[in-house]
């Protein structure tokens, strides 16, 4: 049986940014042997309602290789991750294409219901607390 893949995240707010087409978020994460770079931008919908956070994946330091999008919620768990809050990852079973939300996050939980995760959650949290 192989060994399961070593998965690694490398996020922090930007202190370098200058202009508004840098991103606010910056890093990278990686997988076994494979690096990926990471930016991603804080953003407010057009009517103004609403904030959102949208980025780039890019494989390796090369600036050549193709850039793959991230929208909603990645993003914003990538967000949250730099800026330390706290991420709680939960569902009916474990999905590994989640790996990367896997490793930012603080506590995962598998459960059988939302109702059951959360309740879970936090009597772990109570009980971190507590001690």
């Amino acid at each position: 049986m192989s060994e399961p893949p070593i998965y690694r995240a490398r996020l922090s707010i930007n202190q370098e940014k200058t202009r508004a087409d840098h991103p606010d978020i910056i890093g990278m994460i990686g997988v076994a042997a494979e690096a990926y770079r990471v930016g991603l931008w804080h953003q407010t919908t057009r009517d103004g309602t609403r904030e959102y956070y949208s980025g780039v994946l890019q494989q390796g330091s090369n600036r050549a290789n193709p850039r793959f999008k991230l929208n909603g919620s990645f993003a914003e768990l990538g967000f949250a991750h730099a800026l330390g809050k706290p991420i709680w990852l939960t569902g009916p079973k474990p999905l590994p294409e989640l790996w990367f939300i896997q490793q930012m996050a603080t506590v995962t939980l598998i459960a059988e219901s939302v109702s059951l995760a959360f309740r879970e959650l936090l009597f772990t949290q109570l009980n971190r607390s507590l001690l």
